[in-house]
């Protein structure tokens, strides 16, 4: 499940408030069936109290396990299975009294998750987490002897990647887009604005789950799972952009000369989500093409923002300007690139070959315009920042603070939300090796892996690249 709700912070805060208790205090003064008409499968019979069919089943459970040690081989679950069967063929009890305590339990286990979520969180208070990560990255400008580093030891350790966090997707999903929003307020506590939420607030989510129904959403879709993804990597960056600060502000502190030129990272986000082509056969290529120009969008959307809050806050008129040029940069990019989104997204767009031909030679026509590295926007800002600590005071210092902070982001996220992982499928690579080194047989077979390894080694030794176009793909 994606953690769409990803603060800006790392960690959480515990609370007393045990939401697994809280949910089934609500569901024990509902002690009728929670499931609305609408969608139940069968005729929702109002007599049923769900708790006391609860606790007899729960009855059942126990006495079935009690004799566990007499037939360690019976399987309970099995057991109360076949007892339902029976009170079923009695008349005992009905299928609208089981969907009504499906629903019950299903509710309940909401309250669990949030709960383990909570645990896993751990620590949720910005203040306190911010002094955690102030101390962890303290300690690396040190030595073993507590002497301060030279800038540049204290920068070569800060700027390695440390850590990957990679988004995956699969069409598992256990429950609605709403309800993992539900949850994950639940597990925090907290609003889409990061304000802490009261009891009586988490009554009224846990009341509105009851109405809910326990199951997917109805259409799940490449875009939906691409699109939740691209919230979670947002919110992500969003918590990488607090840790930036902590080490900012760090820096000034002990290294004020050189404190412009820190360029941490540590930890670096991935996403294969639109790229996942393991057996699927729902993802062209023009699909993964789609989905990376997407982010790519989404992320120049991000950029033009902060640089017009940068705008904003530039006092001298040269600043103004610059980032003014490159804002108009950005924006001209954000509008080719739709256009080019647009095309290869249409369903017969590979069908169609002379759409194909000319947005083909409109992205050649507009390369320098479409913006591919951010080399020369990198070489900018950090001209202007020199610039600006030069003409250091009060008056500019959040400025020079809000542009490393830009050019942290600049270097780290780059043109996408997140770095583009390629998920293939270990038989698909095996098939088009096998030619190539006459593979045969199990490719993990001990006594041959090594040769075919050998094999492969001197063939990526001896590649030269080549030259490819959009017609090349299509051909092949």
């Amino acid at each position: 499940m994606y953690d769409i709700k990803v603060r800006y912070n790392f960690f959480s805060i515990m609370t007393s408030i045990n939401i697994r208790k809280l949910s089934h205090a609500e569901m024990d003064l509902y002690r009728k069936p929670l499931l609305p008409k609408t969608w139940s499968c069968f005729e929702v019979d109002k007599e049923i109290d769900t708790q006391s069919l609860r606790k007899v089943l729960q009855k059942d459970l126990d006495r079935i396990r009690s004799r566990a040690e007499k037939d360690p081989f019976s399987n309970s679950i099995t057991m109360l299975a076949l007892d339902i069967s029976r009170r079923l063929e009695k008349n005992m009890l009905n299928y609208s009294a089981l969907e009504a305590l499906i629903q019950r339990l299903a509710v309940g286990s909401i309250g669990f998750r949030a709960d383990r979520l909570k645990d896993y969180i751990g620590e949720r208070n910005p203040k306190v987490n911010n002094k955690i990560i102030h101390s962890i990255v303290k300690k690396l400008a040190v030595n073993k002897n507590g002497e301060l580093i030279s800038f540049e030891e204290f920068n070569k350790i800060i700027s390695k990647v440390t850590f990957g966090i990679v988004l995956t997707a699969h069409p598992t999903f256990g429950m609605t887009k709403k309800m993992m929003t539900d949850l994950a307020t639940l597990a925090s506590e907290e609003d889409d604005s990061g304000k802490k939420i009261k009891e009586n607030q988490l009554k009224s989510i846990i009341k509105e789950i009851f109405k809910t129904e326990q199951r997917p959403e109805k259409k799940i879709s490449l875009d939906f799972e691409h699109n939740l993804s691209k919230k979670a990597l947002k919110n992500l960056q969003n918590s990488l952009r607090s840790f930036y600060l902590i080490i900012l502000k760090l820096s000034k502190k002990l290294y004020p000369d050189n404190f412009h030129l820190i360029q941490p990272e540590i930890l670096r986000l991935h996403t294969w989500v639109g790229y996942d082509v393991d057996g699927r056969g729902d993802i062209f290529w023009n699909n993964t093409f789609s989905k990376r120009l997407n982010v790519k969008i989404e992320q120049l959307k991000i950029y033009t923002k902060k640089l017009e809050k940068l705008c904003n806050i530039a006092k001298r008129k040269n600043t103004k300007k610059l980032l003014n040029s490159i804002k108009r940069s950005f924006t001209q990019s954000i509008s080719l690139n739709i256009k080019i989104l647009e095309c290869f997204s249409k369903e017969d767009f590979l069908s169609n070959i002379s759409q194909f031909k000319n947005i083909s030679n409109f992205m050649f026509d507009n390369k320098d315009k479409l913006i591919t590295n951010l080399d020369n926007i990198f070489e900018k800002i950090e001209k202007i920042i020199i610039d600006e600590k030069n003409q250091m005071s009060k008056s500019n210092e959040t400025l020079v603070d809000e542009l490393v902070i830009f050019k942290i982001e600049l270097r780290n996220f780059g043109l996408g939300l997140g770095r583009m992982q390629v998920r293939l499928n270990a038989s698909q690579l095996n098939n088009a090796i096998s030619k190539e080194i006459d593979l045969s047989g199990d490719p993990d077979d001990p006594s041959s892996k090594r040769t075919y390894l050998a094999a492969l080694s001197k063939l990526i030794e001896n590649v030269k690249p080549v030259k490819i176009n959009f017609g090349s793909i299509l051909e092949e």
